[in-house]
């Protein structure tokens, strides 16, 4: 598994593509994996891309018993965590559980990952910033949080 992470002022989507592109067609127990995961409702990808937006749900993002989530529609290719910062608390401890374990209940969960950040400030506008210092401190502290926590 891989781990990605890119700062604020990047080019992400560019670069997760190019990792997507790069990435080896997926093949044994995981191609297998992958055809019973898509089965029901999708056609199967040689290579899945997943990038879900930052308001899913702890039961979007890792599955449920009945539905695998996205970091397993992932598997074996890429699961993008555009701005990091605004995913919730106990969405992203579930997510980094599943990623140390390999699995999210019953369901795999080997994709590759990468994690933006936003910019620095929580307004996102640097030239025009108003934030305080205390928002400013606060908006990294929480950025770097949500980081470590998709780390394995």
């Amino acid at each position: 598994m891989h781990h990605y992470t890119y700062g604020p002022h990047c080019a992400v989507l560019p670069e997760a593509r190019a990792l997507h592109a790069a990435l080896p067609l997926v093949a044994g127990d995981d191609a297998i994996a992958l055809q019973w995961l898509y089965s029901r409702h999708h056609s199967v990808p040689d290579v899945p891309f997943r990038a879900p937006h930052h308001t899913v749900s702890a039961w979007g993002l890792c599955g449920s018993p009945s539905h695998p989530g996205e970091v397993s529609l992932a598997l074996g290719g890429v699961l993008l965590l555009d701005q990091v910062e605004e995913f919730g608390r106990a969405t992203l401890e579930r997510l980094g559980h599943a990623l140390r374990s390999g699995r999210s209940g019953i369901w795999p969960a080997r994709p590759a990952i990468v994690v933006t950040t936003s910019l620095p400030c929580p307004c996102g506008r640097p030239d025009r910033c108003r934030c305080t210092v205390g928002m400013i401190t606060r908006h990294n502290a929480r950025v770097a949080r949500n980081r470590e926590m998709v780390q394995c």
